[in-house]
């Protein structure tokens, strides 16, 4: 009698498990996408950091008044805002460095920021 007692009391419990356990699937694959946005935007944050480098070096090329308002606005174009942008100008060549930040939609993230560096070199000084 007390057997059956015990096969009875679980009766159930299977489902319970089963619950619990698809409970737990949700909330990986949840944690998994959020992971996966949040490498994507901050992979796109580094591509839009070099190609707002890259405008500025080509704008210091093409002997530009304002190579920081062309990697700014490159910077814009590929939803970032430009923080800071530097000219310099060393003994020969010219380079350009910046960082940007993106907003991100990213529950836990609210930010993410990316630096970068493009130059220019005279042809003298090129490899190869």
């Amino acid at each position: 009698m007390n057997c059956r007692r015990l096969v009875r009391s679980d009766r159930g419990a299977a489902t319970l498990a089963a619950v619990a356990l698809c409970g737990v699937l949700v909330v990986g694959l949840v944690c998994v996408a959020i992971l996966g946005r949040a490498a994507a935007q901050a992979q796109r944050t580094r591509s839009a950091a070099d190609l707002a480098a890259l405008a500025g070096a080509v704008a210091v090329a093409q002997l530009s008044d304002d190579p920081c308002g062309r990697s700014a606005e490159i910077a814009r174009r590929n939803a970032a805002v430009q923080q800071s942008c530097q000219v310099r100008y060393p003994v020969q060549g010219a380079e350009v460095t910046v960082a940007v930040r993106s907003a991100t939609q990213v529950w836990p993230v609210g930010w993410f920021a990316a630096h970068a560096r493009a130059g220019l070199r005279p042809i003298s000084q090129r490899d190869g």
